[in-house]
């Protein structure tokens, strides 16, 4: 009987062994899903920025800025390791980018456009009602984002809106 409850000790033990590696597998993979998904979201959001560059385009302005918005807040939720607060930010980053891209490069859109991987880590209806809040995005550093000419490439390039790939 001591042999049959050692077998089963190491049995549950080696399930408890499984299991952590298991787990741990799976949140590595998500919190490597979630940073590629913040950081393409960051590269639609440097597109934007691109073009009113190359367009010299101006009235677009303060829609960009959410966008921009959106996606400092999902850097720091990552960061924080709210990962699917941080893929949420970061989706509405993305659709507020690809409204803007639709205007000013059709092609730069379709191309910069959710993939069907990215389609199944966002819950659409889940991400529909984000809000910049205080808590989320103090008001000096939305001011600083408010104050940023959109055409300064140097100041824009100095906010964090990328997660970076160690």
């Amino acid at each position: 009987t001591k042999i049959n409850m050692k077998l089963k000790l190491e049995k549950k033990l080696a399930a408890v062994l499984v299991l952590m590696f298991v787990s741990t597998f799976i949140i590595s993979q998500t919190a490597e899903q979630a940073k590629v998904f913040v950081n393409r979201s960051m590269m639609v959001v440097y597109k934007v920025q691109k073009e009113i560059l190359r367009q010299n385009v101006t009235n677009i302005d303060p829609s960009f800025k959410k966008a921009v918005k959106y996606q400092a807040i999902a850097v720091k939720l990552y960061k924080q390791n709210k990962l699917a607060d941080a893929i949420g930010y970061a989706y509405k980053a993305r659709v507020q980018s690809l409204e803007l891209l639709n205007t000013l490069d059709k092609m730069a859109m379709d191309k910069m456009n959710f993939n069907d991987d990215e389609k199944s880590l966002v819950d659409v209806t889940k991400y529909t009602n984000l809000n910049i809040t205080q808590d989320l995005l103090p008001s000096v550093e939305a001011k600083k984002i408010d104050d940023l000419v959109s055409s300064d490439y140097q100041e824009f390039r100095k906010l964090e809106l990328s997660i970076p790939i160690q």
